[in-house]
């Protein structure tokens, strides 16, 4: 086994004290990125499971329209009112996760779906009445999240790899 480990020493990629220093300050970027960004898609996940068992009450669609973000994506933008004990809230998300599209006719069946004047069922947290959705659960769009983070937390992991088994030049 010494002989196998010998051979592999020898194969060892040779690395600068500077690409060395660069690999582990982008490992820690990625690390905190990948952490950050797969937190945020478990939280969706968690959240969106949870809306599932949320009350539910009569809204009323007060903006339905769609808008064109600096990049030229689309974003359903469809604010409601709701009434809950004595008290008017308003909210804007359709699901947990609101996203932009480069689509025109997925942002355009959301809109068409909720029309200024219409009176959709809206699901809320009966501990925290303003946070409501109109679309309760899981979408596959909080997979994207978990996608993400996991590519991060990858590339983290193979500049760690190389960071751990690359050579510094001059050793």
């Amino acid at each position: 086994m010494g002989f196998m480990k010998a051979k592999f020493e020898n194969f060892k990629h040779v690395y600068s004290y500077r690409e060395i220093k660069c690999a582990k300050v982008c490992a820690v970027i990625f690390l905190l990125m990948g952490s950050g960004v797969t937190y945020l898609g478990m939280s969706a996940i968690w959240e969106g499971i949870e809306s599932n068992g949320w009350d539910t009450v009569e809204g009323e669609v007060l903006v339905s329209n769609i808008e064109v973000n600096s990049e030229g994506m689309l974003s359903p933008v469809i604010e409601y009112s709701y009434h809950v004990e004595g008290f008017t809230y308003q909210g804007d998300r359709v699901n947990i996760v609101n996203v932009s599209t480069n689509i025109d006719s997925l942002a355009k069946i959301i809109v068409d779906r909720y029309r200024v004047g219409d009176r959709p069922k809206i699901y809320y947290d009966a501990a925290e009445p303003s946070r409501s959705v109109l679309e309760p659960g899981f979408h596959w769009g909080m997979l994207l999240y978990i996608l993400i983070g996991g590519g991060c937390l990858m590339v983290f992991w193979l500049l760690v790899s190389l960071v751990r088994y690359g050579r510094i030049e001059g050793n």
